[in-house]
């Protein structure tokens, strides 16, 4: 059988993303197998659609697209560079190619499912090659499983988080019949690592499960749905923290190391509000004792911040939570809870850093504006 363009794409990206995890392996500073592969894909997006990435529909989509235009493609380049010469921060002006093959990447995704790129046969090419890249790792190297934490290929136990968590998101989402058989696979290796991120991803993607699965037996306006959703998990949770404040406050300080993490969020604030609006381009900016030092927040959303300024975060969240109002209203309690698990999960480190995370915002972007059902 004679393999489409698309079709090639569609396993392309997938063995991309499957091999992301393997930070271990590259062979020159950002750049390992993953990033060779992404990099081919935007290639031939680029053979096949010159222009698209500089063109933007008169609508909100289409601003939102410019936006990021401006700020990745840009701002953040000159504000990074001058930053690097003119300055003593910690500015990294070799992440600029990835973020700017991160927009490629999301945009070029979002117009390639517009002309019938399969997300499910892109989900299954993830799959396999992630299970493969591990096993392969366990046989060749069988000390992996001997470490306190299981990390695999890569260079720390998290990062394998970052692909197992959004990969079983995409399994929930566009891979519905085999996930049953995909999901366990993928948890066993994500347990292995004894992540602090995944056990409350599940834990997020349990309790929003059976809550959702509650509230949406509700025969609401969809508007007054949505509404009364937030409204009510707000202060379902709010009265969770109240009554069992100390064993949270505990649970905390045991996964927080000392308060480190409170102190990078606290730095990173005093950061954004030095240039709220443009950033200080591509670096880590965060720190421990006082701001400005090598650190990052572990924050996707503050991280983002720091680079770009408050406005291009905003809008990559708002892209996410739109998806969030439509699973709403087409009664998808699973599948709700487990982007709002990953959401969370985004607030606890940068995933933003990983192609993993511009691939699912391509396609969350995608989703977002279309008048049809997102499952």
């Amino acid at each position: 059988m004679k393999w489409s363009f698309q079709k090639i794409d569609e396993i392309l990206l997938g063995f991309s993303l499957g091999t992301g995890h393997l930070t271990s392996l590259r062979f020159f500073g950002p750049i390992g197998i993953s990033e060779i592969c992404v990099l081919i894909f935007i290639v031939r997006f680029l053979q096949q659609y010159p222009s698209h990435i500089f063109k933007f529909k008169k609508n909100f989509k289409g601003l939102i697209k410019l936006y990021f235009f401006l700020s990745i493609f840009i701002i953040a380049p000159l504000v990074t560079i001058y930053i690097f010469i003119f300055t003593n921060l910690n500015s990294d002006p070799k992440y600029i190619i990835s973020f700017l093959m991160g927009y490629v990447l999301c945009f070029g995704l979002d117009k390639k499912i517009e002309e019938g790129f399969k997300i499910k046969s892109m989900v299954r090419s993830f799959f396999i090659v992630f299970i493969i890249t591990n096993l392969l790792g366990i046989i060749l190297f069988p000390s992996l499983l001997d470490a306190a934490r299981y990390e695999g290929l890569s260079t720390n136990p998290n990062q394998p988080v970052f692909y197992g968590a959004t990969l079983i998101l995409l399994c929930i989402m566009f891979d519905k019949k085999t996930s049953l058989f995909t999901i366990p696979f993928i948890t066993y290796i994500m347990i292995l690592t004894k992540s602090d991120a995944f056990y409350l991803f599940i834990a997020c993607a349990v309790f929003f499960s059976i809550y959702s699965a509650a509230i949406m037996k509700n025969k609401f306006h969809p508007v007054l749905k949505i509404l009364f959703y937030f409204t009510s998990t707000l202060f379902l949770i709010l009265f969770i923290f109240v009554t069992f404040k100390e064993p949270i406050i505990n649970i905390w300080k045991v996964a927080d190391e000392g308060g480190a993490r409170v102190l990078l969020v606290e730095n990173s604030i005093k950061v954004i509000l030095s240039s709220p609006f443009f950033g200080f381009g591509y670096g880590s900016y965060s720190g421990v004792t006082s701001p400005f030092l090598i650190s990052e927040a572990h924050n996707t959303f503050i991280d983002f911040a720091m680079q770009y300024g408050i406005i291009l975060p905003i809008l990559i969240y708002l892209i996410i939570f739109n998806i969030t109002f439509k699973l709403i209203k087409e009664n998808k309690p699973v599948e709700l809870s487990f982007v709002l698990a990953f959401i969370v999960i985004t607030l606890f480190h940068f995933t933003g850093r990983h192609f993993t995370f511009w691939a699912q915002l391509g396609i969350f972007y995608n989703f977002s504006f279309k008048n049809k059902k997102v499952i």
